[in-house]
């Protein structure tokens, strides 16, 4: 019996040692967002053991002497999300003291992005719209610095444009918003981030609820919590994720075994307390009260009926910096009174709740509110009011709430018409930029063409002098390889998307050629190729040359004397290949050709773009001569680097 007594008493004694040390680390937490860095060292140095991770990394941070912007995001979400007692505003305070912008002008730091990434998310959240598009504007403008076909600086723009994501939701621009919404999962997937892609499968799921698409908007969104569970550490989105898929799932009902799984993921984390206990409103709003289990919610509150559980609930959630998460929970718990008789309880309830909403879009009217209805409790305690006078007074009351909630709606129109107008100007703004930009390509473009036809005409004007039969037909290629260059930046200034048609491409720069090699012959031209073909100009200038010296090789050695025929063939083989082949009716290359050896130099120049092209070139000798060329378009050589 004593020994027991004597355990019982030193695991007493360690709670309250780990107690002890946790509220060290507290204080410790409190002097670093403060800018009290010596007190806080001074704390640290006198702790000689740490018991788990983040005491030692908070450690770390402190006794640093340069924090990197790494460390500065892992402490922010530590606090922000283990520190309940600790207002956003004064984080958000710390960050704009702290985190500055990064002075290299070099490379992008990511970190420094996710954190007012992070920050800009936080007080869009709290209805702090203004301050979060202004800090928006200036992380767009750091990123901006960057070349924009950097991994993280693409990384860095699908945080940026987040915050319009939001925007376009507020607006209820489904179709617009959608559609960015999937251009940047598309991109991230090619990045293969998997937090960025939740990130924008969340943004989808936001915007097809409005839809009413229920059903899609569950698949998505599981889809998204499959991802976020492979990672090592859970996406910025998982719990939020998780509200979203328990709030649907209540809403379609029939889903109680997922419900109560998803339920208990999500009250793991403290910063999802508002969050969790409105959702356990919704399951007694939505419930059927004669065939519902409602005992597991009673549980949760420990709580014998639903009108305890709902002054339980409040009593937990009451006080919280979010109004709008708390105005969640009093009207989810309204509903659950009103759906199990509680109807008088039911309208207290909801008029917190409108109490609540009222405060959070105009706090003037509601302190107005409040000390209107302090006057009347001590005037009714002063003096007995008549039965007549008491109706007045209700009355005046109904008319007060009327011009007030009238003064929100004018206020709430004016300011969505200002920001309306702000963003059309701003894309007035970023389409004549657009515009400008297009139009300087297009001119560097048809620049570039009429340097190419110079030197075309140049080299034309130089062969004709030329005797030798050899340095004429060397000369002549020339010409052509230039002629090919010239026609791809000749397509470039007549297409707005700056993509090559190659089908149309090809068969120009065949007849091209056949005006060089085959004018004198009745020369059949074949031609397959997939429809709506196109590619960059890194990939249609190598792949260009290339059909150049297959053409021009296959006028030169391969055609029969009778009727010469040659095949020119483009094919997509997969998402990653696609496949040239130049095939003639000849027997122009000798026995025994091997492509790798061969000194040609248009055949050198064939093996090297291929190459370029991250594939590879092929010949082979059956009935006809066949040259095959392996090729990846831009976007799949990019996975690759």
């Amino acid at each position: 019996m004593k020994n027991l007594l004597f355990l019982l008493t030193t695991i007493c004694c360690l709670g309250s040692v780990c107690a002890a040390k946790d509220s060290i680390f507290y204080q410790i937490e409190d002097y670093f967002l403060d800018q009290k860095v010596d007190s806080a060292r001074l704390l640290v140095e006198r702790i000689e053991v740490l018991e788990n991770e983040h005491q030692e990394r908070v450690k770390a941070i402190v006794l640093s002497e340069i924090v990197s912007y790494s460390d500065y995001h892992w402490f922010i979400i530590h606090v922000q999300e283990n520190r309940l007692d600790i207002p956003y505003q004064r984080i958000s305070e710390f960050i704009d003291r702290e985190i500055i912008m990064p002075s290299d002008k070099k490379v992008l730091d990511y970190s420094y992005v996710k954190i007012k990434w992070s920050q800009i998310s936080k007080l869009r959240n709290l209805l702090l719209l203004d301050e979060a598009s202004s800090k928006n504007e200036n992380l767009q403008e750091y990123v901006n610095q960057f070349n924009v076909k950097k991994r993280d600086v693409k990384r860095a723009q699908i945080l940026v444009d987040n915050h319009k994501s939001v925007l376009l939701l507020i607006q209820e621009n489904v179709e617009e918003g959608l559609s960015f919404a999937k251009q940047n999962e598309r991109i991230a997937r090619e990045l293969k981030d998997t937090n960025l892609i939740i990130l924008n499968l969340f943004q989808q799921a936001d915007f097809l609820i409005l839809t009413g698409n229920l059903d899609q908007y569950i698949t998505i969104s599981e889809n998204s919590l499959r991802l976020d569970q492979l990672l090592k550490e859970k996406s910025p989105m998982y719990r939020s994720t998780i509200f979203h898929l328990v709030d649907a799932y209540i809403y379609k009902r029939g889903n109680e075994d997922r419900v109560r799984e998803l339920l208990t993921e999500l009250g793991q984390s403290p910063f999802y307390q508002l969050e969790t206990v409105s959702l356990y409103g919704k399951i007694l709003n939505f419930a059927d009260p004669e065939k519902t289990d409602i005992q597991f919610v009673l549980d949760r509150f420990n709580a014998a009926t639903v009108l305890e559980a709902s002054e339980k609930a409040l009593e937990e959630t009451q006080g919280s910096e979010d109004q709008n998460a708390f105005f969640r929970v009093v009207n989810e718990f309204a509903g659950a009174l009103s759906n199990y008789g509680y109807s008088k309880d039911a309208q207290r309830y909801y008029s917190r709740a409108i109490s609540t909403i009222r405060e959070i879009y105009s706090q003037k009217l509601s302190k107005s509110l409040a000390n209107f209805e302090n006057t009347q409790i001590r005037n009714e305690k002063v003096q007995a009011v008549a039965q007549e006078q008491e109706q007045v007074k209700l009355y005046s009351l109904i008319s007060i709430l009327a011009v007030g909630l009238l003064l929100i709606v004018i206020f709430a129109l004016v300011k969505k018409q200002k920001q309306a107008e702000l963003l059309s100007q701003k894309n007035e703004q970023i389409n004549k930029a657009l515009g400008e930009n297009k139009l300087l390509l297009k001119e560097m473009h048809h620049r570039v063409k009429n340097n190419f036809l110079t030197v075309s005409s140049l080299l034309e004007l130089q062969s004709k002098d030329i005797e030798d039969v050899k340095a004429k037909e060397l000369a002549e290629e020339g010409q052509n390889r230039v002629k090919s260059m010239g026609l791809i930046h000749e397509k470039l200034c007549k297409n707005d998307d700056f993509e090559i048609d190659f089908n149309k491409y090809v068969q120009e720069l065949v007849l091209e050629i056949t005006k060089t090699y085959g004018q004198q012959k009745d020369t059949k031209i074949s031609y397959k190729m997939d429809e709506n073909l196109t590619f960059d100009i890194d990939t249609a200038t190598p792949l260009g040359l290339i059909v150049n010296e297959l053409i021009t090789n296959a006028f030169k050695y391969g055609g029969a004397q009778d009727q010469p025929e040659v095949h020119v063939e483009v094919r997509r083989i997969d998402n990653d290949f696609h496949e040239l082949i130049v095939q003639d009716n000849g027997n122009g290359l000798p026995a025994g050709f091997d492509l790798k050896s061969s000194t040609s130099v248009g055949l050198r120049l064939v093996k090297k773009f291929s190459r370029q092209l991250h594939g590879e070139a092929k010949f082979e000798k059956k009935t006809h001569s066949v040259f095959r060329v392996l090729f990846k378009d831009s976007a799949a050589r990019m996975l690759v680097d």
